[in-house]
Order: structure tokens, then sequence, then C-alpha cells
């Protein structure tokens, strides 16, 4: 389970099932109450708000709708699944990158390209010296 967002599953609204249907819907929303209410750490709580998922409302609520089942429990444990699953994505740090020093042969190509370059600007010029 998701610490801290306890999420209630809401089944789909009586108005989406098709009138020849005689069985309810098997497609739960799993809305994980407010990001900001949570009990999260504060780290994984801005970073889950700073995702640019169409999953998180303005609110800060999560909503996950599980359809990929005929069974409204095996759509339930999906559900729950992915949204445990957008909570560990981002729960791990990412790694901080290290300056690195440019090594000696990429400083002698970046010269070679700058000198090609130089003297292809410098062809470019008018001719001189045939008077």
């Amino acid at each position: 389970m998701t610490p801290g967002l306890r999420g209630t599953l809401i089944p789909c609204p009586r108005a989406c099932i098709p009138t020849r249907w005689s069985s309810p819907p098997s497609a739960p929303r799993a809305r994980a109450g407010s990001i900001h209410a949570s009990s999260l750490p504060e780290a994984i709580k801005e970073r889950l708000l700073a995702l640019s998922d169409q999953r998180i409302t303005t609110e800060g609520v999560v909503v996950i709708k599980a359809q990929t089942s005929r069974s409204l429990e095996q759509n339930k444990l999906d559900a729950l699944q992915r949204l445990q699953a957008l909570v560990d994505s981002v729960a791990t740090l990412p790694k901080a990158r290290k300056a690195t020093k440019p090594t000696f042969g990429s400083k002698q190509r970046r010269l070679e390209g700058k000198a090609t370059r130089s003297g292809v600007k410098q062809l470019r010029g008018r001719v001189r010296g045939l008077d």
C-alpha cells in the first residue's frame, strides 16, 4: 500500500454505463486524497507536485483509472499498484551530476574542428595578391 496516501476506490459513475449492460462497472478510479494532506515526506510531496502528469490534478489529488481487467478486484489491485509505482518513481533521488574535465583527445578534436572552420572562413574573403 502507499504510505501516507489513503486511497479510496470510486467506481465509474452510473452515467457512463451503456443501457445494455446489466452488471456494475469494473473501472474504479483510485483517488488518493490530497498530496498536501498526506504523511509523505516533504521532498516526495514536492517531486510529486512537480511532475507534469495528467493523473495529478491542480489541487494535488492523484486520480488513477484502472480498466485493464473485467474483474473489479483485479482493477482495484492494478490501480493501487500503479499508485505505488507513481510514488516510488519520485521516491528515488536523481543522481547528482559530477562535473568532469574534458579528455585530452576531446580537446584536440575540438581544436582541429575550430582550425578547419577558421580556414574555411578565411577562404571566403576577397582574393588578394593577384594585382
